[in-house]
């Protein structure tokens, strides 16, 4: 089975419209046959082609393939008609003579609503004939085929009719689908998809049958994690100018910020293809109108967000662009520790802090707040879009040391503490006679909770006491180590 690509006779249509036509010679000749397109003893590639609200009489309202292989992807064969016949109102195949095989190839494509005038929802989108089907081997992978399941009754829509489909490739095992593209305006001749559209991504960028390679897509042609089904990519080319003006710019940040924070989503505005509008995409935007020529910093990985006893801070491994918390409770920011080209927006669900300029955060302190806060949720992301790890922490509202664990211990014990504002902190334990046996900490700490492990691997079975110390907290606890 040669490739298409290399077939001696190759025609091929990429990138078109046909639509609004008729085939109306007379009823039972060739001329009445392929409302949009009649191919006859070629080999075809139709690539992102539209063929719509074409009509014939009795065969194929819209291709009529004669002697031909065809392989067609990402093409939108819909709202074709067939006047006097039943069968076959979108595509019609028919092989003459004996021997040998024709091939019909459908990938990435949407074949629905191509009908019978006479009798309306009966007959099927894709038809052989009788006899002179037999050596057609039809595949049909990732496409949106209305009718698909009805195998029998012809008083219903069938998928195809009298034609031979053979098994999915493998790892394309059940990619077809029955279901309405949802187009956007198809009475004004739109057939792109709409947002919600479930042919969006459900394509596939390459595709190989018995070793031959039948659709071969570049990342560079489509939008999102796979192409599209269908003609039509998604309609993106708009994507991040969330106002319509035009451009993208400060004023599209604005107004994406504030759909965020009113719970809604702008489909313009998912930059990341991930289906949510959240701070991921205002960065995204950020960088765009900036140029991206800025100093991006280290990638980060990991963050943590504290926050309690009225402040709110923050700890990353690398440079952060924007965070976003969702958040609960009765509070108000009172005071923010952000550098000069940061911004801050916030309502009763939603805290959302982005660079504007590309700057870095200067302070581990984010804000101050009033109230009772609950962070709920948190985004974190630097300027290369980086899947951040978060954690979120509440901050102790008071000084503490926790009981040592396990106590009596040999020879290791866990030492457990919280400061409800940055602190200088000396943790010291002694033995009976008042002498230091180890000194575990003796630095600047900030707000938050800390772990410490005493390995008194050196020291002898007795009693000892840890004693943490700051400016304002004291507090010492006894050990007891048994070897």
């Amino acid at each position: 089975m040669a490739s298409w690509l290399y077939l001696i006779h190759p025609v091929v249509i990429e990138n078109s419209i046909i639509d609004g036509n008729t085939a109306s010679i007379t009823v039972g000749t060739a001329g009445s046959w392929g409302g949009g397109i009649q191919f006859e003893n070629v080999n075809v590639g139709l690539r992102n082609v539209q063929i719509t609200d074409n009509k014939a009489i009795d065969k194929a309202g819209a291709i009529y393939l004669r002697d031909s292989n065809l392989n067609m992807y990402n093409c939108t064969i819909a709202d074709n008609e067939l006047l006097y016949g039943a069968w076959g109102a979108g595509i019609h195949a028919q092989k003459t003579g004996l021997g040998g095989h024709n091939y019909l190839y459908i990938t990435n494509s949407i074949i629905r609503d191509n009908q019978n005038a006479t009798f309306p929802n009966t007959g099927s989108q894709l038809a052989g004939d009788v006899f002179s089907s037999f050596g057609i081997d039809m595949y049909i992978h990732h496409t949106d085929i209305q009718g698909l399941g009805n195998y029998s009754n012809p008083y219903e829509m069938m998928a195809y009719f009298q034609l031979m489909l053979q098994d999915p490739a493998p790892g394309h095992e059940n990619t077809n689908f029955d279901e309405d593209p949802l187009f956007i305006t198809v009475d004004e001749n739109d057939y792109h998809l709409g947002a919600d559209s479930p042919c969006i991504d459900a394509g596939t960028d390459t595709l190989t049958i018995e070793g031959e390679l039948i659709v071969d897509i570049p990342e560079s042609e489509y939008f999102g994690g796979e192409p599209d089904m269908g003609a039509n990519e998604w309609e993106t080319e708009n994507l991040g100018d969330i106002n319509g003006d035009g451009s993208i710019d400060v004023l599209d940040i604005v107004e994406l910020v504030a759909a965020i924070l009113a719970g809604d989503n702008f489909d313009n505005g998912d930059m990341n293809s991930d289906g949510f509008t959240n701070v991921l995409d205002v960065v995204i935007i950020v960088d765009i109108v900036l140029g991206g020529n800025l100093s991006r910093g280290e990638k980060t990985e990991n963050a943590v967000i504290y926050y309690g006893n009225g402040y709110c801070k923050y700890d990353a491994d690398g440079a952060i662009a924007g965070i976003q918390l969702d958040v609960s409770g009765d509070y108000n920011i009172t005071n923010d520790y952000l550098p000069g080209g940061w911004e801050l927006v916030y309502n009763e669900s939603t805290i959302m802090l982005y660079s504007l300029d590309g700057s870095s955060l200067e302070n581990e302190t984010l804000f101050e707040y009033d109230g009772d806060l609950t962070i709920v949720e948190s985004i974190v992301t630097d300027w290369y879009g980086s899947d951040v790890l978060v954690r979120e922490d509440f901050l102790p509202d008071a000084f503490s040391l926790e009981r040592a664990y396990p106590n009596p211990f040999n020879p290791v014990t866990t030492i457990q503490f919280g400061l409800p504002v940055e602190a200088a902190v000396n943790i010291i334990v002694y033995d009976l006679q008042g002498r230091i046996a180890a000194e575990l900490i003796n630095e600047f700490k900030s707000a938050g909770y800390y772990t410490l492990h005493w390995d008194a691997s050196d020291q002898a079975s007795g009693i000892y006491f840890v004693k943490l110390m700051t400016s304002e907290f004291t507090k010492t606890q006894k050990l007891m180590l048994v070897k």
